[in-house]
Protein backbone atom coordinates (compact mmCIF):
# COMPACT_ATOMS: atom_id res chain seq x y z
CA UNK A 1 0.00 0.00 0.00
CA UNK A 2 1.46 3.35 -0.89
CA UNK A 3 1.89 6.71 1.60
CA UNK A 4 0.93 10.03 0.45
CA UNK A 5 2.91 12.51 3.06
CA UNK A 6 1.64 15.40 1.33
CA UNK A 7 1.89 18.32 3.79
CA UNK A 8 0.12 21.24 3.56
CA UNK A 9 -1.28 21.76 -0.11
CA UNK A 10 -2.96 24.28 -1.88
CA UNK A 11 -6.43 24.59 -3.12
CA UNK A 12 -9.51 21.81 -2.77
CA UNK A 13 -5.91 19.25 -2.82
CA UNK A 14 -6.69 18.21 0.34
CA UNK A 15 -10.43 16.74 -0.45
CA UNK A 16 -9.65 15.80 -4.38
CA UNK A 17 -6.96 13.10 -3.69
CA UNK A 18 -9.07 10.84 -1.87
CA UNK A 19 -11.41 10.90 -4.78
CA UNK A 20 -8.96 10.15 -7.04
CA UNK A 21 -7.31 7.47 -5.59
CA UNK A 22 -10.30 5.73 -5.03
CA UNK A 23 -11.44 6.37 -8.74
CA UNK A 24 -8.25 4.93 -9.86
CA UNK A 25 -8.26 2.02 -7.37
CA UNK A 26 -5.06 2.95 -5.44
CA UNK A 27 -4.62 1.79 -2.54
CA UNK A 28 -3.28 4.49 -0.40
CA UNK A 29 -2.91 6.33 3.23
CA UNK A 30 -2.71 10.01 2.83
CA UNK A 31 -1.79 12.23 5.32
CA UNK A 32 -2.43 16.13 3.99
CA UNK A 33 -3.33 19.65 5.04
CA UNK A 34 -4.94 22.55 3.71
CA UNK A 35 -3.04 25.58 2.73
CA UNK A 36 -6.19 27.83 3.34
CA UNK A 37 -9.40 27.09 5.10
CA UNK A 38 -12.45 25.68 3.03
CA UNK A 39 -15.57 24.20 3.50
CA UNK A 40 -16.78 20.59 2.97
CA UNK A 41 -20.50 19.67 2.85
CA UNK A 42 -21.29 16.22 3.36
CA UNK A 43 -22.51 14.11 0.40
CA UNK A 44 -26.28 13.84 1.64
CA UNK A 45 -26.82 17.22 2.88
CA UNK A 46 -28.85 19.79 1.51
CA UNK A 47 -26.12 22.64 0.97
CA UNK A 48 -28.66 26.09 1.30
CA UNK A 49 -30.19 24.19 3.72
CA UNK A 50 -27.12 23.58 6.19
CA UNK A 51 -24.91 26.47 4.83
CA UNK A 52 -24.60 30.27 4.88
CA UNK A 53 -23.03 30.20 1.47
CA UNK A 54 -23.17 34.15 1.66
CA UNK A 55 -21.25 34.54 4.52
CA UNK A 56 -18.63 31.64 3.09
CA UNK A 57 -18.76 33.92 0.08
CA UNK A 58 -17.67 37.04 2.03
CA UNK A 59 -15.03 35.52 4.31
CA UNK A 60 -13.67 33.93 0.97
CA UNK A 61 -13.90 30.28 2.09
CA UNK A 62 -14.72 27.96 -0.96
CA UNK A 63 -17.01 25.39 -0.80
CA UNK A 64 -16.66 21.54 -1.70
CA UNK A 65 -19.34 18.76 -1.26
CA UNK A 66 -17.58 15.60 -0.38
CA UNK A 67 -18.51 11.92 -1.80
CA UNK A 68 -18.62 11.00 2.16
CA UNK A 69 -21.54 11.38 4.87
CA UNK A 70 -21.30 13.39 7.69
CA UNK A 71 -21.85 17.55 8.63
CA UNK A 72 -20.55 20.12 7.55
CA UNK A 73 -16.91 21.17 8.11
CA UNK A 74 -14.37 23.67 8.04
CA UNK A 75 -10.85 22.44 7.14
CA UNK A 76 -7.52 24.27 8.27
CA UNK A 77 -3.82 23.34 8.33
CA UNK A 78 -4.46 23.21 12.21
CA UNK A 79 -6.05 20.01 11.23
CA UNK A 80 -3.80 16.91 9.37
CA UNK A 81 -6.09 14.77 7.53
CA UNK A 82 -5.47 11.32 7.07
CA UNK A 83 -7.48 9.60 4.71
CA UNK A 84 -7.06 4.98 4.16
CA UNK A 85 -8.59 4.16 0.67
CA UNK A 86 -9.07 0.66 0.36
CA UNK A 87 -10.20 -2.01 -2.08
CA UNK A 88 -13.69 -3.16 -1.33
CA UNK A 89 -12.62 -6.89 -2.40
CA UNK A 90 -9.21 -6.32 -0.19
CA UNK A 91 -9.49 -9.21 2.31
CA UNK A 92 -8.80 -7.08 5.18
CA UNK A 93 -10.93 -4.61 4.07
CA UNK A 94 -13.55 -4.62 7.73
CA UNK A 95 -16.86 -6.06 7.20
CA UNK A 96 -19.09 -3.43 8.14
CA UNK A 97 -18.67 0.59 8.15
CA UNK A 98 -19.05 0.23 11.99
CA UNK A 99 -15.69 -2.09 12.14
CA UNK A 100 -14.25 0.41 9.64
CA UNK A 101 -14.36 2.83 11.76
CA UNK A 102 -13.62 1.17 15.11
CA UNK A 103 -10.30 -0.45 13.35
CA UNK A 104 -8.69 2.66 11.73
CA UNK A 105 -9.77 4.84 14.69
CA UNK A 106 -7.18 2.94 16.79
CA UNK A 107 -4.17 5.07 14.87
CA UNK A 108 -5.49 8.06 15.82
CA UNK A 109 -6.58 7.46 19.20
CA UNK A 110 -2.40 6.12 19.80
CA UNK A 111 -1.49 8.91 18.19
CA UNK A 112 -3.35 11.03 20.82
CA UNK A 113 -2.31 8.72 23.59
CA UNK A 114 1.97 9.24 22.38
CA UNK A 115 1.00 12.55 22.77
CA UNK A 116 -0.32 11.71 26.35
CA UNK A 117 -3.87 12.42 25.56
CA UNK A 118 -6.29 9.82 26.45
CA UNK A 119 -8.69 9.30 23.64
CA UNK A 120 -11.72 6.51 22.71
CA UNK A 121 -13.88 6.01 20.30
CA UNK A 122 -17.71 6.48 20.46
CA UNK A 123 -20.23 5.29 17.68
CA UNK A 124 -20.69 6.65 15.61
CA UNK A 125 -18.02 8.37 14.12
CA UNK A 126 -16.30 10.36 16.95
CA UNK A 127 -13.08 10.17 18.84
CA UNK A 128 -13.50 11.94 22.61
CA UNK A 129 -11.56 12.83 25.51
CA UNK A 130 -12.04 11.22 29.26
CA UNK A 131 -14.62 14.13 30.13
CA UNK A 132 -16.90 13.19 26.90
CA UNK A 133 -15.02 15.97 24.58
CA UNK A 134 -15.14 15.69 20.57
CA UNK A 135 -11.51 15.51 19.66
CA UNK A 136 -11.76 14.22 16.13
CA UNK A 137 -14.56 13.06 13.69
CA UNK A 138 -14.62 10.69 10.81
CA UNK A 139 -15.97 9.35 7.98
CA UNK A 140 -16.58 6.43 5.69
CA UNK A 141 -18.12 6.28 2.34
CA UNK A 142 -17.86 3.93 -0.87
CA UNK A 143 -16.23 5.55 -4.08
CA UNK A 144 -15.93 3.64 -6.97
CA UNK A 145 -14.59 -0.15 -6.07
CA UNK A 146 -13.24 1.26 -2.84
CA UNK A 147 -14.03 2.21 0.54
CA UNK A 148 -11.88 5.74 2.18
CA UNK A 149 -11.89 6.22 5.68
CA UNK A 150 -11.28 9.73 6.28
CA UNK A 151 -10.85 11.89 9.75
CA UNK A 152 -8.48 14.27 11.33
CA UNK A 153 -6.18 14.61 13.89
CA UNK A 154 -7.20 18.11 15.62
CA UNK A 155 -4.16 20.60 16.26
CA UNK A 156 -6.53 23.74 16.74
CA UNK A 157 -9.90 24.66 15.64
CA UNK A 158 -11.65 27.83 14.50
CA UNK A 159 -14.83 27.39 16.28
CA UNK A 160 -15.34 31.38 15.85
CA UNK A 161 -15.53 30.78 11.43
CA UNK A 162 -17.04 27.46 11.76
CA UNK A 163 -20.07 29.13 13.50
CA UNK A 164 -20.46 31.71 11.27
CA UNK A 165 -20.84 29.79 8.65
CA UNK A 166 -23.61 27.50 9.52
CA UNK A 167 -27.40 28.74 8.45
CA UNK A 168 -29.28 29.19 11.99
CA UNK A 169 -32.68 30.64 12.32
CA UNK A 170 -31.22 33.76 13.87
CA UNK A 171 -28.00 35.11 16.26
CA UNK A 172 -29.24 33.69 19.42
CA UNK A 173 -28.94 30.62 18.03
CA UNK A 174 -25.55 31.37 16.94
CA UNK A 175 -24.44 32.50 19.89
CA UNK A 176 -25.87 28.48 21.73
CA UNK A 177 -24.12 27.15 19.12
CA UNK A 178 -20.90 28.59 19.35
CA UNK A 179 -21.35 27.96 23.23
CA UNK A 180 -21.96 24.20 23.00
CA UNK A 181 -18.86 23.86 20.33
CA UNK A 182 -16.60 25.40 22.60
CA UNK A 183 -17.88 23.22 25.55
CA UNK A 184 -17.92 20.14 24.06
CA UNK A 185 -14.79 20.14 21.51
CA UNK A 186 -11.31 19.58 22.47
CA UNK A 187 -8.08 19.92 20.45
CA UNK A 188 -4.81 19.07 21.04
CA UNK A 189 -3.16 22.43 21.80
CA UNK A 190 -5.96 22.18 24.11
CA UNK A 191 -4.86 19.46 25.50
CA UNK A 192 -1.03 20.31 25.96
CA UNK A 193 -1.26 23.82 26.50
CA UNK A 194 0.59 24.03 23.00
CA UNK A 195 0.78 23.81 19.51
CA UNK A 196 2.62 20.11 19.36
CA UNK A 197 5.14 19.00 16.24
CA UNK A 198 3.50 18.82 12.73
CA UNK A 199 6.31 16.01 11.98
CA UNK A 200 5.73 14.28 14.95
CA UNK A 201 2.01 13.77 14.77
CA UNK A 202 3.11 12.74 11.23
CA UNK A 203 5.54 10.28 12.14
CA UNK A 204 2.79 8.65 14.57
CA UNK A 205 0.09 7.93 12.41
CA UNK A 206 2.64 6.40 10.13
CA UNK A 207 3.63 4.23 12.47
CA UNK A 208 0.59 3.39 14.07
CA UNK A 209 -1.63 2.78 10.23
CA UNK A 210 1.32 -0.04 9.48
CA UNK A 211 0.35 -1.67 12.19
CA UNK A 212 -2.80 -2.30 10.80
CA UNK A 213 -2.02 -2.00 7.08
CA UNK A 214 1.32 -3.29 6.41
CA UNK A 215 4.54 -1.66 5.46
CA UNK A 216 3.69 1.97 3.45
CA UNK A 217 5.52 2.96 0.21
CA UNK A 218 6.20 6.51 0.25
CA UNK A 219 5.09 7.85 -3.23
CA UNK A 220 4.23 10.72 -4.87
CA UNK A 221 1.73 11.86 -6.95
CA UNK A 222 1.79 11.06 -10.64
CA UNK A 223 0.21 12.67 -13.72
CA UNK A 224 -2.45 10.45 -13.49
CA UNK A 225 -3.59 11.06 -10.26
CA UNK A 226 -3.25 15.03 -10.90
CA UNK A 227 -5.51 14.85 -13.54
CA UNK A 228 -8.30 12.88 -11.60
CA UNK A 229 -7.88 15.20 -9.00
CA UNK A 230 -8.66 18.24 -11.52
CA UNK A 231 -11.28 15.72 -12.61
CA UNK A 232 -12.90 15.38 -9.24
CA UNK A 233 -12.33 19.27 -8.49
CA UNK A 234 -14.60 19.91 -10.98
CA UNK A 235 -17.38 17.82 -10.54
CA UNK A 236 -17.32 18.33 -6.85
CA UNK A 237 -17.14 22.14 -7.06
CA UNK A 238 -19.96 22.51 -9.54
CA UNK A 239 -23.70 24.36 -8.81
CA UNK A 240 -25.41 21.55 -10.18
CA UNK A 241 -23.59 18.98 -7.43
CA UNK A 242 -22.88 21.37 -4.99
CA UNK A 243 -26.71 22.75 -4.38
CA UNK A 244 -28.18 19.82 -5.35
CA UNK A 245 -31.16 20.06 -3.00
CA UNK A 246 -32.44 17.15 -1.60
CA UNK A 247 -36.06 19.00 -0.05
CA UNK A 248 -38.09 21.38 -1.36
CA UNK A 249 -38.26 24.08 1.29
CA UNK A 250 -41.75 23.74 2.77
CA UNK A 251 -43.19 23.40 6.39
CA UNK A 252 -46.32 21.85 6.69
CA UNK A 253 -47.94 23.85 3.44
CA UNK A 254 -51.66 22.49 2.39
CA UNK A 255 -51.40 22.39 -1.03
CA UNK A 256 -55.14 21.64 -1.47
CA UNK A 257 -57.90 19.40 0.32
CA UNK A 258 -56.18 16.07 2.05
CA UNK A 259 -52.90 17.35 0.64
CA UNK A 260 -49.67 18.36 2.20
CA UNK A 261 -46.37 18.92 1.74
CA UNK A 262 -44.42 18.95 5.60
CA UNK A 263 -41.06 18.55 6.59
CA UNK A 264 -39.52 16.50 9.35
CA UNK A 265 -36.16 15.70 11.61
CA UNK A 266 -35.45 13.07 14.13
CA UNK A 267 -32.22 13.19 15.73
CA UNK A 268 -31.27 9.44 15.61
CA UNK A 269 -27.59 8.08 16.96
CA UNK A 270 -26.15 8.23 13.65
CA UNK A 271 -26.61 11.82 12.61
CA UNK A 272 -29.75 14.07 11.51
CA UNK A 273 -32.42 12.78 9.64
CA UNK A 274 -34.40 15.48 7.66
CA UNK A 275 -37.37 14.10 5.66
CA UNK A 276 -39.55 16.41 2.71
CA UNK A 277 -42.90 14.03 2.17
CA UNK A 278 -45.46 14.91 -0.49
CA UNK A 279 -49.14 13.58 1.15
CA UNK A 280 -52.43 12.61 -0.19
CA UNK A 281 -55.40 11.51 1.11
CA UNK A 282 -53.01 9.37 3.44
CA UNK A 283 -50.68 8.25 0.66
CA UNK A 284 -47.19 9.62 0.65
CA UNK A 285 -46.97 10.56 -2.92
CA UNK A 286 -43.25 11.28 -2.89
CA UNK A 287 -40.07 12.14 0.05
CA UNK A 288 -36.57 13.21 -0.02
CA UNK A 289 -34.14 12.24 2.90
CA UNK A 290 -30.96 13.95 3.79
CA UNK A 291 -28.95 14.81 6.82
CA UNK A 292 -25.35 13.95 8.20
CA UNK A 293 -25.60 10.12 8.44
CA UNK A 294 -23.65 7.70 6.40
CA UNK A 295 -25.01 5.10 4.24
CA UNK A 296 -23.21 2.15 2.24
CA UNK A 297 -23.76 2.10 -0.31
CA UNK A 298 -24.25 5.95 -0.44
CA UNK A 299 -26.23 5.96 -4.00
CA UNK A 300 -28.67 3.16 -1.92
CA UNK A 301 -30.43 6.65 -0.61
CA UNK A 302 -32.21 6.78 -3.86
CA UNK A 303 -34.25 3.04 -2.98
CA UNK A 304 -35.23 4.36 0.71
CA UNK A 305 -36.77 7.60 -0.84
CA UNK A 306 -38.76 5.82 -3.86
CA UNK A 307 -39.59 2.64 -0.78
CA UNK A 308 -41.66 5.58 0.59
CA UNK A 309 -43.85 5.96 -2.72
CA UNK A 310 -47.37 4.63 -2.51
CA UNK A 311 -46.83 4.05 0.98
CA UNK A 312 -49.47 4.44 3.16
CA UNK A 313 -49.01 7.20 6.17
CA UNK A 314 -48.92 5.09 8.96
CA UNK A 315 -45.45 4.99 11.22
CA UNK A 316 -45.32 1.55 11.53
CA UNK A 317 -46.23 0.51 8.06
CA UNK A 318 -43.33 3.01 6.51
CA UNK A 319 -41.09 1.20 9.08
CA UNK A 320 -41.88 -2.06 7.29
CA UNK A 321 -41.25 -0.87 4.26
CA UNK A 322 -37.97 0.83 4.99
CA UNK A 323 -36.53 -2.10 7.14
CA UNK A 324 -37.65 -4.72 4.06
CA UNK A 325 -35.39 -2.16 1.40
CA UNK A 326 -32.53 -1.84 4.13
CA UNK A 327 -32.08 -5.73 4.46
CA UNK A 328 -33.41 -6.72 0.60
CA UNK A 329 -30.30 -4.21 -0.25
CA UNK A 330 -27.76 -4.83 2.70
CA UNK A 331 -27.72 -1.04 3.57
CA UNK A 332 -25.39 -0.11 6.39
CA UNK A 333 -26.39 2.71 7.95
CA UNK A 334 -24.10 3.16 11.38
CA UNK A 335 -26.42 4.51 13.85
CA UNK A 336 -29.64 4.63 12.16
CA UNK A 337 -32.68 2.10 12.14
CA UNK A 338 -35.51 1.84 9.85
CA UNK A 339 -37.40 3.21 12.70
CA UNK A 340 -35.20 6.52 13.34
CA UNK A 341 -36.19 6.94 9.11
CA UNK A 342 -39.63 6.28 10.09
CA UNK A 343 -40.10 9.01 12.64
CA UNK A 344 -38.52 11.71 10.81
CA UNK A 345 -41.22 10.77 8.09
CA UNK A 346 -43.55 10.56 11.14
CA UNK A 347 -42.65 14.03 11.37
CA UNK A 348 -43.08 15.43 8.26
CA UNK A 349 -46.58 14.36 8.60
CA UNK A 350 -49.80 16.73 9.06
CA UNK A 351 -51.33 16.25 12.91
CA UNK A 352 -54.77 14.81 12.70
Amino acid sequence: MKLFKLGIVPGYEAMTVFHALARLNIEALVLVSPEQPLVSVGYFQDTQRVLDVEACRRMGLPVIRREVGGGTVLLDKNQIFYHVVMKKDNPNFPASVDQLYRLFSQPPINTYRHFGVEARFKPVNDLITPEGKKIAGEGGANISDCMVFVGSIILDFDIDTMVKILRVPDEKFRDKVQKTMAQGMSTLALELGQMPDRAEVEQSLVQEFEKILGPLEPSELTREIKDEMRAVEEKLTAKKFLFEERHQRHQAVKVKSGTFVGQGNYKATGGLISTTVSYCEGIIENASISGDFTINPKEALVELEKTLTGVDADQMIIETALQETILKNGLDIPGVTASDIAQAVSNALPKE
